[in-house]
């Protein structure tokens, strides 16, 4: 269980969520996807784990418990020891291959993978990208449906 002083609260939790894949063993395709939450200067706990031969096929499904609990607890928050304490979201931080599957993108050396253009790219040794920018009104409505 999750030890909380109450002097580190203050009415708001700024919740930190941290997603990563890890390799679990050398000799096999096996890769743990911890998901992690903290706040304040507590240590991360942990909130979900998937474990399977690659990534979890879904990101929204991976996520969707999470996301509809932290919706709950945003929109009301929650109530400690008589306190009404606000929940919010800090922040996410995950690494590159993190970030492409919970934005549902293509990973960032794969084509069509910059998330800031809508180029291929082309091969030089590795995909390479020389374009526009895409707006964030053609990332909203899905302008490559590739992403």
């Amino acid at each position: 269980m999750l030890q909380v002083d109450e002097a580190s609260i203050n009415n708001n939790i700024h919740l930190i969520v941290n997603l990563d894949g890890l390799p679990l063993f050398k000799s096999s395709n096996t890769q743990l996807w911890p998901l992690l939450c903290q706040f304040g200067s507590k240590p991360p706990f942990p909130v979900a784990f998937f474990c399977g031969k690659q990534k979890p096929y879904s990101s929204m499904e991976f996520l969707r418990q999470f996301l509809e609990e932290f919706k709950m607890l945003s929109e009301n928050g929650l109530v400690y020891k008589d306190n009404f304490i606000n929940v919010s979201l800090k922040f996410w931080t995950c690494d590159a291959l993190a970030r492409a599957f919970i934005k549902c993108k293509k990973p960032h050396n794969a084509y069509h993978g910059c998330e800031r253009c809508i180029d291929k790219g082309e091969w030089q040794g590795r995909v390479v990208f020389n374009s526009i920018l895409c707006s964030d009104e053609q990332f909203s409505k899905m302008y490559y449906k590739d992403h």
